[in-house]
């Protein structure tokens, strides 16, 4: 029973020392993503800009830039069966936007 503790406690040491793979680096000029979210066909990321920045999942270009908000925008979420984005910023307000 020990020796099965003692390799399980190695493998677990292992497998939190890996490093992921690192795929892709999406930049927005100097401002900071704060938050980001996806749906089958976009990637998109909230930033301390006060926009949302659209990015095509394919070639990970930036389609669109939505404003609106006008604070940070702190967390995205996708309602993929409805087709809508949800933000919130740091105004205090939250938007439901049609995903494209």
């Amino acid at each position: 029973m020990r020796f099965a503790a003692a390799r399980n406690a190695a493998q677990a040491e292992r497998s939190l020392q890996s490093t992921p793979d690192l795929v892709h680096t999406l930049r927005n000029g100097r401002a900071s993503i704060l938050s980001v979210a996806a749906d089958e066909r976009h990637i998109y990321s909230g930033s301390q800009a006060n926009e949302i920045v659209v990015w095509e999942l394919q070639n990970l270009q930036i389609k669109t830039k939505l404003v609106g908000h006008t604070g940070s925008i702190l967390t995205l979420e996708c309602c993929p069966e409805q087709q809508w984005l949800f933000s919130a910023a740091g105004e205090h307000l939250s938007m439901i936007l049609s995903s494209f």
